[in-house]
Formats: C-alpha cells, sequence, structure tokens
C-alpha cells in the first residue's frame, strides 16, 4: 500500500491521478467516459453521501463524464467493468484510525481495478 497525496490533472479530455515520485498514473476519465466510480459504504454517514456527491460534481466539471456513485449492499459488493474504483471510507486498511495526512491511500494489486481510499 503506497501513501500518497492525489494530485488531479486534466489534459486532452483525460483525467487522471498519480503519485508523487512514481511514473504510473491511473485514469478517472477518458474522452468524457467514467473508467472508475465512487463507492459508498452500506452504513455510510450523510457527511459521505455529500462527500461523493461534491466529488461527483468537480469530477464532471472538470471532465464532462458522470461518474457513478454505488453505494454497497455488503463489504464485498463492488461495482465491476472500472479500471479503478474511488472508496469513501471512516478506517484506513491497515484498521488503525487515520493519522493526520493519511487521507488518501492509493493501492495497486496485478489483475485487479486500482483503488483510491479516502478517509474521513
Amino acid at each position: 500500500m503506497i501513501k500518497t497525496l492525489l494530485p488531479m490533472v486534466s489534459a486532452s479530455a483525460v483525467l487522471f491521478c498519480s503519485q508523487p515520485g512514481v511514473a504510473e498514473s491511473f485514469v478517472l476519465v477518458e474522452a468524457g467516459v467514467p473508467q472508475c466510480a465512487i463507492v459508498l459504504p452500506k452504513d455510510g454517514t450523510a457527511a459521505m453521501e455529500y462527500g461523493a456527491r461534491d466529488l461527483q460534481k468537480h469530477l464532471s466539471l472538470m471532465s464532462g463524464a458522470d461518474v457513478a456513485i454505488h453505494r454497497q449492499k455488503s463489504d464485498s459488493d463492488l461495482p465491476g467493468g472500472y479500471a479503478g474504483l474511488i472508496l469513501l471510507t471512516t478506517i484506513p486498511a491497515d484498521g488503525q484510525p487515520a493519522a493526520e495526512g493519511e487521507e488518501f491511500w492509493i493501492t495497486t494489486q496485478p489483475g485487479t481495478p486500482w483503488t483510491i481510499r479516502i478517509y474521513g
């Protein structure tokens, strides 16, 4: 797992994020087509719902794409067909409360979608 800030850049109708110091980047939207979905946990709060809608709005303003919001029905309920997922959650992957500066994590595993986890 790699801790990172999440700079977003829009160029040539491609919206992507990248990890500082790493050549790899993750496409969020390409040619107006979403390559990711925003995922809310089944027990997500009203604040998380607001955050998801706000993120969706800003991704649309930057790219023109309507990125889907998916509310999980169970912990394993994740949407398929995307290059990546943006997960909104209250607990970091290590199970410990998020420390200051630990708001974002990007994880990659071969054969699975990249995942951006946003805590708060």
